[in-house]
Order: structure tokens, then sequence, then C-alpha cells
């Protein structure tokens, strides 16, 4: 596990040890800290609501009445479930299985049964996927909010990361690739040097989008100009270099990406006409 509430890759010298299980964990306090008190929070709305529409204040209409202590009602379960989920959820790590115990359910994997896991990176909380072998295959996650420790990381000893294994994959699909260089060293080079012209592209795109979008767009022309510009300077990139460079997005691609500045500048472009041009003809609509 890679930190504090990821996990992530193992360290060479961390070893299985079936003596350290079991271990549980649960929720670090910043977290519990932090859900228990928006719950909290919740759950008190949701009761003063429930209090001033049930006491003859809002609509008197009694459908629109009871819709409205309803909904109170609603928050104040959400903040109860979410307070039990703080305290009764936990992992429970045994030498031979990885349980998830939750307010209404626990699940367990195997651990000869894992195939591989990786680390689904989203905006709050980062999520572990095990990915189970066999002809069943299934899939198994959770949110990760615990604190790690040395014996948490090294569960996970011997069991293939899947976000290593595909970025060592792609790398090894850009080393045998000769249309990006005639030996390996080149090719590594032509790499490097693609990486710091897509940084680069990066920046400006950001300064581009910035300027013509929100910042200042004077002087207009030119603003609107660089942001026409860019994303035909990238394509023509794009098509120069023999695959270097992705736009897709893919995860654990050892290629740089140029997808920000292909679709922000052409979003602001969108932006700009609703904001700077009003048409009541359909003439100029179409000039």
């Amino acid at each position: 596990m890679r930190s504090v509430n990821t996990p992530g890759q193992v360290a060479n010298h961390q070893e299985f040890d079936p003596s350290c299980y079991p271990r549980t964990y649960r929720a670090s306090k910043g977290n519990q800290l932090i859900w228990i008190m928006m719950a909290t929070a919740a759950a008190i709305g949701g009761l003063f609501g429930a209090f001033y529409f049930g006491t003859g204040n809002g609509p008197h209409a009694p459908a629109q009445i009871i819709l409205l202590i309803s909904t109170s009602l609603l928050f104040v379960l959400l903040g109860g479930y979410i307070v039990l989920w703080m305290v009764r959820s936990r992992i429970i790590l045994t030498t031979d299985a990885l349980e998830v115990r939750e307010v209404l359910s626990a699940r367990i994997m195997r651990r000869n049964e894992i195939a591989v896991w990786r680390i689904l990176p989203t905006q709050y909380i980062s999520t572990l996927e095990l990915t189970s072998s066999g002809s069943g295959e299934k899939r198994f996650k959770f949110g990760l909010m615990m604190k790690t420790d040395s014996q948490s990381q090294a569960w996970f000893t011997g069991i293939p990361d899947l976000d290593m294994w595909e970025l060592a994959r792609s790398e090894a699909q850009i080393e045998a690739n000769e249309d990006l260089g005639l030996t390996p060293s080149q090719r590594a080079g032509n790499l490097a040097e693609a990486k710091k012209i897509a940084a680069w592209l990066n920046r400006i795109s950001f300064a581009v989008v910035f300027w013509g979008g929100w910042f200042y767009p004077h002087p207009y022309r030119l603003a609107i100009l660089s942001l026409a510009i860019l994303p035909v300077v990238v394509i023509v990139l794009l098509a120069r270099t023999q695959g270097v460079y992705q736009v897709e997005g893919r995860r654990n691609d050892a290629r740089p990406s140029l997808a920000l500045p292909i679709i922000v500048p052409e979003m602001i472009l969108v932006l700009r006409s609703l904001e700077d041009f009003q048409f009541l003809l359909w003439k100029p609509l179409l000039a």
C-alpha cells in the first residue's frame, strides 16, 4: 500500500509473515471526524426540517407537507447510516483472506483467489479493486479510508499490481516500436523528449485557456486565435510523431498525453461564442 489511506507498491524488503495476522483496520480518525460531522449536520437539518414542516410551516397542501417531511426524515436516516458506517465498517486481514465488514453486509475474498489488484483514483476516496482468478472472475471494490501500516502493505506481497503491470507492458511496447527509433536508447530518448514537449504544451494550454477564457481576453482576436491554433498544432504533432503521444487519457500508458491541449481550448471557444455573441437572425448565426 502506497501511503495513508492508499494501498500501493510494496517495498521489496517487506515479506508476508502469517504470524502478524489477523489485523483489523478502521477508518482513520480524520476521516471519522469529517464524515461524522457531515452526517450529524445532515441529521440535525433533517430533524429541523421535519419539525418545521410538521408544525404547519411552509406549504399547506397535505401532499406537499408529507413530501417535505419524508425528505427531511431521509436526511435523518442518511446521517444515522453514515455514523453507523464509520463506527462499524472495518477491513480484516487474515493469513488467507481479506474481509470487508460494513453496516449491513460482509464480503470476503481469499488471498489465493486474487489475481491482480489496483487503485482506482476517485475525487475524494481512492478505491481498491481486487480481481479474482479463474473462469468466474469477479471484482471486489471498496473505499480506502484506513491508516495503513507495514503489515497491511506486506499482505499484498506476491500479488501483482495491475497498474504496474500495465505500465511495464506499455514501456515494453514503446521499447519494441521501431517507428520510435532504430535502437532502444534512441527510442528512450525520443520518449523523454516527447514528455518534455507534452509538459510545455500542457502549460501553454493552461495559459491560453486562462487568458482567452476567464482572465483577460485582450487583445481579443489574438486570444481567440491562440485558442483555435493550439489544437491544430497538437494534431499536426500527433500526425508527425508515429504514436509517441496519446490522447485517449489511458491510465498507465507510458506515452505522454496531449488530450488537454486538444480538448480544453475547444471547450473554451464554445463558451466564448455563447458569451460573446447574441443572434436574433439566422443568417448572422450561419455566417
